[in-house]
């Protein structure tokens, strides 16, 4: 099912100045889809009863790891007792000497971590959108491209059956809003929110004070 849905997703190439990650057109797409097949289904036997959902991929983050709001670093670390992530568990980088690192996505990882608690992680549209010519930039995602995020959003719910939605950070919950998602938010991690994204999450996902100090 999972493996399906990953090679479903990586044939849409119908938008100019996007990069579908998963796409055979990706120099490394077998590393993406991999990495997102693996993530796919080690959540899906967590059975998580929330997904945080952000905007769309930045150029540093997913775009090579295959996993939204995560980074090739990530990818190496073993979370949950060794069940996620780890070289060993099958996950891939491009280059174990120098992976790629994100600010924001180090933020959200070290959390989980610490609190061990684990929501699923998708985006509005699940695909790089960037500056014409520039595919080290990102862009928003326009009307139509998130029309193809929202259907394939839509799969994802109802593959999870999560009811419980949070939008991460204020342009993450409008994109929501214009495909008619109503979710809650918290701050997002960049630009010196991570005091506020913490506070955020903690909240969300119910994590004890006495739980979750930074």
């Amino acid at each position: 099912m999972i493996t399906e849905f990953v090679e479903k997703i990586a044939q849409f190439n119908n938008f100019e100045n996007v990069e579908n990650q998963y796409s055979n057109n990706f120099k490394y797409n077998i590393i993406t889809r991999n990495n997102l097949i693996q993530y796919m289904k080690i959540m899906l036997k967590m059975k998580p009863a929330t997904i945080l959902i952000g905007e769309a991929p930045g150029y540093n983050g997913c775009r090579w790891s295959g996993v939204p709001f995560t980074a090739e670093k990530n990818i190496l670390i073993e979370y949950r007792k060794g069940q996620l992530f780890g070289i060993t568990n099958g996950f891939k980088i491009r280059d174990i000497a120098k992976p790629q690192s994100e600010a924001s996505a180090t933020i959200v990882w070290e959390h989980l971590r610490k609190i061990d608690s684990y929501p699923l992680m998708w985006n509005a549209f699940p695909f790089h959108p960037h500056k014409k010519n520039n595919t080290e930039s990102n862009r928003k995602p326009s009307n139509e491209e998130l029309h193809t995020g929202k259907l394939i959003l839509s799969e994802i719910l109802k593959m999870y059956n999560i009811n419980n939605i949070i939008a991460l950070g204020n342009t993450a919950q409008e994109t929501l809003a214009k495909i008619g998602i109503t979710c809650n938010k918290i701050r997002h991690p960049a630009n010196g929110g991570k005091n506020e994204f913490i506070s955020g999450l903690n909240t969300e996902l119910g994590i004890l004070p006495s739980n979750a100090s930074t």
